[in-house]
């Protein structure tokens, strides 16, 4: 009776998620794809640049930039006031040349279907991780999610890379747990050469695992890349270092990446420097806070997946990977992406009512959730309008709590990741215990029995 009550719940449940599946899809199209169809600005940049170098000059210039961008009909898209300044390392450029090989309308739609193509490649990477069916409630569940994701959207919205990259390297940690060690390092390899503060967490994750084969191949990959890039430059004697070096100078010292008051944009920035330079005005004793913690977060995590022998731990591990990678360097809200291993974590362990450590769980769940709106930059920008009285806006408990909420909320998600470690390893040698408890006493009654013979 109960088996056959439950085939209509299971119906209904599947009707409720495809109807916020559908309607997901629908405010994906609007806000993401819609959004990147007007706007692609970050896009724009780089491919700039990555044109730039394509045709033999420096991509770190931002003179030559402007003619490879008037040469494609690019000038015209590019907002008004916006600086030209190249951060990203050669080897971006060499992943990105099929695009920028095309005509600027033509490479902007391309990106936009790419990005669009990564969509199921990442759901089914985290189902593979979270050890869920390929279909089902799960696919349909997790797909809503990613579609009505905060971060996903601001992707699409500003054509950025942080999409791509992501969905490369959890293809490639999916491929590794399937025995394709070649495959997954190709996909970590060129996921690295593409973004590598966004899948450099995915490769020491596998050196951890001393999952040597894959990553020689993504260490070979993205040197040859790299290599490709790079010594065109050189034999044209580009000056592309000292441009490189200067840029990330100017762009870190009171430009868009400075987390300090210099910066009127600061609060679009998650990493952990934000809400420390608010409340101490020493970037030096920021900078060195926020290594230190990142450090211990790395090391724990490192030693986590050294020892791992769970899917459960390894997925703790690639975590705080990624919270330590968005919480030590420059990061903006489009790489949250990267949150999507903690909530497939939190997810699958809230799903296994028997285990323990519940609590971290919902506490993980809670803080990735904070930031799948983005709450800060809409906070900040209703404190300019005039939205919020200047009183609030411009107090110091909202300059350190209130805007730089999604900060506190990746350290808070890590400490919550670090309290289910600690507590996972107790119960580990809790179920060692009692195993070696039974083992001993099931041998005690061996021996009695055979005293009685």
């Amino acid at each position: 009776m109960s088996q056959a009550a439950s085939h209509p719940d299971r119906r209904r449940w599947r009707a409720v998620l495809i109807a916020l599946l559908v309607a997901a899809a629908g405010v994906f199209l609007v806000r993401a794809v819609g959004g990147g169809w007007r706007g692609s600005s970050d896009f724009a940049l780089i491919y700039a640049a990555s044109r730039t170098w394509l045709i033999g000059s420096n991509p770190y210039d931002a003179q030559d930039q402007r003619q490879a961008m008037d040469a494609v009909g690019l000038s015209p898209d590019w907002p008004a006031g916006r600086e030209l300044i190249s951060l990203y390392p050669p080897a971006t450029f060499v992943v990105l040349s099929p695009w920028a090989a095309a005509p600027w309308p033509i490479a902007k739609i391309g990106w936009i279907a790419f990005n669009l193509a990564m969509i199921p490649v990442l759901v089914w990477g985290l189902l593979k991780l979270g050890q869920w069916p390929a279909t089902g409630r799960h696919m349909l569940a997790l797909a809503a999610i990613v579609l009505l994701a905060g971060p996903v959207h601001t992707t699409f919205r500003v054509g950025q890379l942080s999409l791509a990259a992501t969905a490369g390297a959890v293809l490639g940690l999916a491929l590794h747990q399937r025995g394709r060690s070649v495959s997954a390092g190709l996909a970590w390899g060129l996921a690295t050469a593409l973004k590598p503060q966004i899948a450099g967490a995915f490769l020491l994750f596998g050196l951890c695992k001393r999952s040597w084969r894959a990553c020689l191949i993504a260490g070979l990959t993205l040197v040859g890349v790299s290599l490709a890039a790079i010594v065109p430059m050189e034999l044209a004697g580009i000056s592309w270092r000292e441009d490189l070096a200067r840029n990330i100078a100017a762009f870190a010292a009171g430009g868009q990446g400075d987390p300090g008051p210099l910066n009127p944009f600061r609060f679009q920035l998650i990493n952990l420097h934000v809400p420390l330079r608010a409340m101490i005005d020493e970037p030096g004793l920021v900078s060195a806070a926020v290594l230190a913690m990142v450090l211990l977060i790395l090391l724990a995590a490192c030693v986590l997946a050294w020892r791992s022998r769970s899917r459960d731990q390894d997925l703790i591990a690639l975590s705080l990977l990624a919270l330590a990678s968005l919480m030590g360097a420059y990061h903006r809200y489009y790489d949250a992406v990267l949150l999507l291993l903690p909530l497939v974590w939190a997810l699958r362990r809230l799903e296994q009512r028997s285990l323990r450590n519940q609590p971290a769980a919902w506490v993980t769940l809670a803080a990735v959730t904070i930031l799948a709106v983005p709450g800060a930059v809409m906070l900040d920008l209703a404190g300019r309008r005039g939205l919020i009285p200047p009183q609030i806006s411009q107090s110091s408990w909202w300059q350190m709590l209130i805007l730089p909420h999604q900060s506190w909320a990746l350290l808070i998600a890590a400490l919550a990741l670090l309290g289910a470690m600690i507590g996972g390893r107790g119960q580990t040698a809790e179920g060692r215990s009692q195993k070696n408890q039974s083992h001993q006493s099931r041998s005690g009654l061996h021996q009695k029995a055979g005293d009685i013979n």
